[in-house]
């Protein structure tokens, strides 16, 4: 991919932000610039915003969430960041995992809340590594489903998707 000042031409798409790629974390950050009332364009290869989450069980960890709460679960971001730790034995980054563990239960909550995605909390089992319950999914605890759901909170809240679309060079 390429840099180059921007040709003197009108270009097919324009926003403020520009997203490459509609995967989970595509669409979530299209969904925090909207929140903040900026204009967001998310480019995506393929036919539909999928990722690689669409493939998984779209199982998202959370230390603290609302919805663990209203279960009476005790967790906290520390503990996440243990567990990480833990299960990498030490060779993690601790300043990035605190943050990451820090700022999982507050995206949960908003992703739920605000933007009506149904998560609830993987109950019946601890997840390996996990001290406590705090993985969250849709009620299929299917990543395609998660996926739409993404993109429909995306829809709701005005992001526009461009699809079937490739990437090559970047204008600034």
């Amino acid at each position: 991919m390429s840099e180059q000042e921007q040709p003197k031409t009108k270009l097919p798409a324009q926003a403020r932000v520009v997203i490459i790629g509609g995967g989970a974390t595509g669409l979530c950050a299209a969904l925090a610039v909207r929140d903040a009332d900026t204009e967001v364009l998310v480019i995506e290869r393929d036919g539909q915003p999928m990722g690689t989450t669409a493939m998984s069980t779209g199982l998202i960890p959370a230390a603290g969430s609302a919805i663990q709460r209203e279960k009476g679960i005790e967790d906290s971001s520390e503990q996440f960041a243990r567990d990480i730790a833990d299960k990498a034995k030490g060779r993690v980054d601790t300043e990035l995992v605190a943050a990451l563990a820090k700022a999982s239960a507050r995206t949960v909550d908003w992703l739920s809340q605000q933007h009506k995605v149904d998560l609830s909390l993987v109950e019946g089992f601890t997840y390996p590594g996990h001290s406590a319950l705090r993985m969250h999914g849709m009620p299929s605890r299917s990543g395609s489903e998660l996926m739409g759901a993404l993109a429909s909170a995306c829809e709701d809240a005005g992001v526009d998707i461009l699809t079937d679309s490739l990437v090559d060079t970047i204008y600034v």
